[in-house]
């Protein structure tokens, strides 16, 4: 009897799919790493004014579409989770946390295409990466927007291989609240759009080829053999109705969502013009510019395991001849060799439309636009659609950030997102190759290199994860960390909170504290629930307890303040790197321990306390 129940045992245990186990395991550990230890951050000035606004349309004060705060839908969302939840500095941030760990989720829709190695390797690029991590516990839309990107995506893949409508519905769904939440949105459609067209064009070309039809007709044996265009044609004609209908679903979304539930019609139109003429001007203006390599530091400083696989994984795959090989090579060399000769030099002032400023930025696009179309028409000859799409959408991607006008850190969440899929896919490709299981002695050694050289990427990315978000995620040491509001403001709202408990009933009758100036955010969020506070526009009458306005205004108010205590707070914190003070050996202490070899900088204010 216990044989037999040990056989059983061992027949139960060799069924379960241990690919499967894992992936949801990986999810599970995403949603933990997201939710852990959630509110233990100041909030981040834009944290503080999107929660403000969304507190206020809870207490029922409205909301009105405004393309400054970015698309309706996480104010939106964001009463619910109030409702659910309360408002703390937590619940403001489940809504990033939460569709940070549905986007990890969501690669299962991906398995029909990566398959289950290529599903887990994708969760896991996701989960750990660091930059994703870190704006998946930050209180901005762009992790609504990085999900729902990938749900149109994934969404829409799903429809096209099943031809089941409820897929449909969810693209359109997905779609329209993808516009609803950002005005990237168009960036990220125009990328996939586009991506379609080449696929069709490519395959419309190649359909003339015997040996390419016959590839096709293996693929769909149960459908007849068509020219790619007039198959898509055909499908229009045969599912009309259902487009019409996903088209309303994406337009009653739309409408809801802008007009507030048609409380506030003017909104349709904003998000429609408004948005365009708001956006455009910001680019034109390059309100917070950064050079047109911006976000190349960040890939190499946070995500250098998922540059080297995903990138060098597309060399590689490319290098299929001996001819194919010394191309590739040969340009990435010449890359090199131009930007070390001519990298620093100025490009001409009618460059400035791009905004490429030097000979690396025009470089960098060429290397980059020839590399990535060549490896979309590389893996689109091969009937691998997924990876070309990925491989476009990186390139792409990464040059359309480049040129907009607006470059802050969290838009690279949105440079990052196909890259971290195309590196899971490229080590699918790595562990799932033939050559592993050849026993000879060159190829043990190989192994143990690539086991050794995986090992270290790990290790690095987990180092970086850990010290980004859980030790230094309001230290200014850290790139990605963004006029981080200082760890001091939290000290000084325990002084005021304190203040305000130990007041004379004769002094609460007055306003406890008064505001001026750039603390204004985040103190609207922190000094939300005091009936007795205000923005002052003068402060010569002021009689409050304790007043706050900016360091550099205090000799303006010196008379005014006489009876008060001074204290100087660090308001917001960043740091620049001086690279000229840099060397190898600071880099590295930078690298591992985040030791910086200039100072940070920070803006001031002073916290006066009346005698």
């Amino acid at each position: 009897m216990k044989e037999t129940q040990a056989f059983t045992g061992q027949q139960i245990f060799a069924k379960i799919d241990w690919l499967t186990v894992a992936f949801w395991g990986t999810v599970a550990l995403a949603f933990w790493m997201r939710f852990f230890d959630l509110a233990n951050m100041p909030l981040h000035h834009d944290e503080s004014l999107y929660g403000t606004y969304c507190w206020r349309f809870f207490k029922g004060e409205g909301y009105a579409y405004d393309p400054m705060l970015h698309g309706p839908f996480m104010f939106h969302f964001q009463l619910i989770i109030f409702f659910l939840f309360g408002i703390s500095d937590f619940s403001v941030r489940i809504g990033p946390a939460l569709f940070g760990g549905l986007l990890v989720a969501s690669v299962y829709l991906l398995k029909d295409w990566a398959g289950k190695l290529g599903m887990l390797a994708i969760a896991l690029f996701i989960t750990f990466s660091p930059t994703h991590l870190y704006y998946s516990r930050f209180f901005i839309h762009d992790s609504y927007s990085a999900f729902f990107t990938f749900a149109f995506a994934a969404c829409g893949l799903k429809y096209w291989q099943t031809r089941k409508r409820f897929w449909l519905y969810l693209t359109a769904a997905a779609l329209s609240i993808m516009f609803c939440i950002k005005a990237n949105a168009y960036i990220h459609t125009y990328i996939i759009v586009t991506f379609l067209l080449v696929m069709g064009i490519f395959e419309h070309l190649c359909f003339r080829l015997p040996q390419f039809r016959r590839v096709m007709q293996s693929e769909r044996a149960d459908e007849s053999l068509e020219a790619p265009f007039s198959r898509f044609f055909a499908v229009i004609r045969q599912e009309q109705y259902p487009l019409i209908l996903a088209g309303f679903v994406f337009l009653w979304i739309y409408i809801i969502l802008y007009t507030t539930v048609f409380t506030h019609p003017q909104g349709l139109w904003d998000g429609i013009y408004r948005t365009w003429t708001y956006w455009l001007e910001q680019h034109n203006m390059q309100r917070i510019k950064g050079p047109y390599h911006y976000y190349l530091s960040y890939l190499f400083l946070y995500e250098f395991p998922a540059l080297a696989l995903g990138f060098g994984g597309v060399l590689i795959s490319i290098s299929t001849t001996a001819r194919r090989s010394i191309l590739a090579a040969w340009a990435t060399i010449l890359a090199g060799i131009l930007s070390a000769l001519f990298g620093k030099q100025q490009l001409p002032s009618w460059f400035a439309l791009t905004h490429m400023e030097f000979q690396f930025d025009l470089i960098l696009t060429v290397y980059i636009m020839f590399i990535g179309l060549w490896g979309t028409l590389h893996f689109l000859a091969r009937r691998e659609r997924l990876t070309a799409l990925f491989v476009y959408w990186s390139g792409l991607g990464f040059l359309i950030y480049a040129y907009a006008g607006e470059k802050v850190p969290w838009l690279f969440l949105h440079v990052l997102l196909p890259l971290l899929v195309l590196a899971g896919i490229m080590l699918r490709n790595i562990l799932s190759a033939s050559c592993w299981r050849t026993q000879t002695m060159p190829m043990r050694y190989a192994k143990y290199a690539a086991s050794l050289v995986g090992i270290l990427l790990a290790t690095y990315t987990l180092h970086t994860t850990v010290l980004l978000n859980y030790y230094n995620r309001a230290n200014p040491v850290e790139r990605m960390v963004y006029t981080q509001t200082s760890w001091d403001v939290v000290k000084m709202l325990k002084v005021i909170e304190d203040i305000r408990f130990s007041i004379g009933s004769e002094e609460a009758k007055k306003p406890v504290i008064a505001v001026q100036g750039d603390a204004t955010w985040p103190l609207a969020w922190y000094l939300r629930d005091y009936d007795r506070w205000f923005f002052p526009g003068d402060l010569t009458d002021i009689n409050c307890p304790m007043v706050v306005i900016n360091w550099e205004d205090r000799e303006k108010y010196r008379e005014t303040l006489q009876g008060y205590q001074e204290i100087r707070v660090k308001l917001r914190e960043w740091w620049i790197p001086e690279l000229s003070q840099a060397s190898l050996l600071k880099w590295w202490e930078y690298i591992m321990y985040r030791k910086v070899f200039n100072p940070t900088g920070s803006t001031d204010i002073a916290f006066y306390i009346k005698r």
